[in-house]
């Protein structure tokens, strides 16, 4: 991928200079919200060279030779939101109107019930630079990117969970291939003990590739999970941060908490929705976050409230029941995308962690705060307490001190 220009904002006092080209001609698009200080002259051929500045069509750019086109879409389309897809395509419009004059892949693209608008912008963005391509029209054109935040870590044909995903889907499908192909060609009783063989072959060679692809899967999983944890914590829990006093002092000592045995596989908790809601319009809010979470529809099994009605009117959380673990993986791992989701922007999904690691990140978040502003903590056997006075417990939550 070719890496990003840099140049420094050039203020010239000349009122009639263009700050999107160079002093040879060279053209520079780029949106808003990118920023180079270096401008690419193309002095040899004296042409003009154009910089195109966008995350997602260097992307495009610097793999569509180098996967399969139906690897880049896939990733291109779940990482990127609609909204970026759209604007890549109108700034590479834009760039080559006059070119695309007579290109029906320039046209603007609304939902469907086979497609969704923004699939087949991304199909539209590889379609119009290959047309570029046969026209011999991108030779002194460069797509850069600035903000490497929003560019994928891994190539299409790289390993990540849609890889993941595809692969067990094309191995069950070549399995039960296999299967029909073996039955069709028994003809008689002396192949029918051979073909059994072939099939149990078959079957404990899908079993282990599951077992394995499973375990990777929970690794996986695993990751999302933590990190999706510390977002929430990141947005929903911000602690004053003062300049360290010297006088506080914090010691800690080591806890235990029992083991929980309640499945929560296929559990998630939703926080933020009103408590004033009757239970047709809170089915309709869960299904509506838990699907945008997951980029697809969701089977809910069941969804209710936790704990009693508060008198200070903060909503009480939801724990959703889900019909499969993968639904789990997939939500917690695109939780993030309710925050930037019309109605649910005060709204979040996080695991359903047992009691004690709930109480555990309660109890590091007291000490945290407590020890930012000053105070003396201690905490002891899984109890924290503050310059002398116990007010957190592992095991039974938040100690009242009425005394």
């Amino acid at each position: 991928m070719d890496p990003p220009p840099s140049a420094a904002p050039r203020n010239g006092t000349n009122g009639d200079m263009d700050m999107n080209n160079t002093i040879d001609g060279s053209q520079l698009l780029f949106t808003p919200n990118s920023f180079f200080d270096k401008t690419i002259q193309d002095s040899a051929a004296q042409a003009e060279s154009i910089v195109i500045i966008n995350e997602l069509l260097s992307y495009v750019d610097f793999y569509r030779h180098r996967a399969a086109e139906a690897n880049l879409r896939k990733v291109v389309g779940n990482f990127y939101t609609p909204v970026e897809i759209n604007s890549a395509k109108k700034l590479l419009v834009s760039s080559w109107r006059d070119a695309l004059v007579d290109c029906a892949l320039k046209a603007e693209r609304r939902n469907s019930t086979s497609r969704a608008a923004h699939d087949v912008e991304v199909s539209d963005i590889v379609g119009i630079l290959d047309f570029f391509d046969q026209k011999e029209m991108l030779r002194d054109a460069k797509f850069a990117a600035v903000n490497f935040d929003r560019v994928p870590k891994y190539g299409p044909e790289e390993l990540n969970i849609c890889a993941i995903a595809d692969k067990q889907a094309e191995l069950n499908a070549a399995v039960t291939g296999l299967s029909v192909r073996v039955n069709d060609q028994v003809c008689n009783d002396t192949l029918v003990s051979e073909s059994k063989s072939i099939i149990q072959s078959l079957s404990q060679l899908e079993t282990t590739l599951s077992n394995t692809i499973e375990k990777a899967l929970d690794q996986f999983s695993h990751r999302l999970s933590n990190i999706s944890t510390d977002l929430v914590q990141a947005t929903y829990v911000r602690p004053p941060q003062p300049q360290p006093v010297q006088s506080s002092t914090a010691t800690v000592t080591g806890y235990s908490t029992a083991g929980d045995t309640t499945d929560r596989t296929r559990n998630v908790v939703i926080f933020g929705v009103e408590d004033n809601t009757d239970q047709s319009t809170l089915r309709n809010v869960v299904t509506r976050a838990v699907s945008v979470a997951a980029g697809r529809d969701v089977t809910v099994d069941d969804a209710f409230r936790l704990g009693r009605r508060s008198s200070n009117g903060k909503p009480r959380p939801i724990l959703v029941k889900l019909h499969s673990a993968w639904d789990r993986r997939m939500i917690v791992g695109g939780s993030w995308k309710l925050s930037s989701t019309e109605d649910f922007e005060r709204i979040f999904i996080a695991p359903d962690d047992p009691k004690d690691v709930r109480n555990r990140k309660t109890l590091d978040r007291i000490v945290k705060k407590a020890t930012a502003d000053g105070k003396h903590v201690q905490v002891n056997s899984g109890v924290v307490s503050v310059d002398g006075v116990n007010v957190f417990s592992v095991e039974t939550g938040y100690i009242r001190n009425d005394g």
